[in-house]
Formats: C-alpha cells, structure tokens, sequence
C-alpha cells in the first residue's frame, strides 16, 4: 500500500508543479497497489490532488477538515471516504504527516516563508524524518532521506 499525505498553498498548483502531480499520477496508475491518500480538505492543492488521485487505481480519501472553515473544500469533502475529526491548521497538517509514511509537498515559493502553513509541514515532515517529495513553482522536484531505487520508482 502507498500511504501518501499532501500539503500545498491555497492558492493551488501553478502549471509546473501541476504538470509534476500530473507525471506523478500516472506512475501511480501503471503501479497495482491501492493508494491512502492524506488531504486537508482545504481549497488550493488539497482539493486539486484529491481530484487527480480520485480517479487514480484503488484511492481511498481520508479527509482532515480545518475547524476555521474559510478555505474549506466541499470538493474535497465530498470526495473523501473518510472524515477524520476537525483540527486547527497546524495540529491537523501535523497528524496528516504524522499519519502518512510520504508526504507531497507544493510550496508557492523556492525558500522557507514565515507564517506558511505549508513549510511549517515540510519542516515536521523533515523532523519526522517522513519521506518528502517537494514540487517547487520552478517545476523541480527535489525527494528527501535517500530512498532506495525501488521506492523512488513508486514515490
């Protein structure tokens, strides 16, 4: 089983790192093994990843809704099959990583910003030492703690 969790802007993906999830998608589709996939139920990458990885093999949504509402997805929502219990920002992108064993992450910038949701979880993903694939606004990907080829091929 693949065990992914997502963090991104909500501003969503611009078309490079779109482009990357897309890439990303379709080696998951050749690969048979089922998908969990781990989303904030937020709008912006949330919502767009959770439409790309529901059509993709066997994906099972698990959900983990803001308690503050206002970037909330009904998307995203009701794609999932499941709903985990609402959380604050932070606590919630931390039981995402916590709970995943990789983690995709869509930064909208190139370096650490302050008050970013998003590289606040690529530093607990790090500390955590979970797998990490960041899709950078430049369209590079950078994979984090040295997987082996097979992973990597699959990540």
């Amino acid at each position: 089983m693949i065990n992914l969790g997502v963090t991104g802007s909500r501003h969503g993906m611009n078309q490079l790192q779109r482009s990357g999830a897309e890439n990303y998608c379709g080696v998951l589709s050749i690969h048979s093994q089922p998908i969990t996939f781990r989303q904030g139920c937020c709008v912006g990458v949330d919502e767009e990843l959770t439409i790309l990885l529901n059509g993709v093999g066997y994906t099972w949504i698990i959900g983990y809704p803001p308690l503050n509402k206002t970037y909330l997805s009904t998307i995203a929502v009701d794609l999932s099959n499941d709903l985990m219990t609402a959380r604050g920002y932070l606590a919630r992108n931390r039981a995402i990583v916590d709970d995943c064993e990789r983690l995709l992450a869509f930064p909208d910038s190139m370096s650490p910003k302050l008050h970013s949701g998003t590289w606040y979880t690529i530093n607990y993903a790090r500390q955590t030492k979970r797998k990490l694939r960041i899709f950078y606004p430049d369209g590079s990907i950078k994979d984090e703690f040295n997987l082996s080829s097979e992973e990597a091929s699959s990540f």
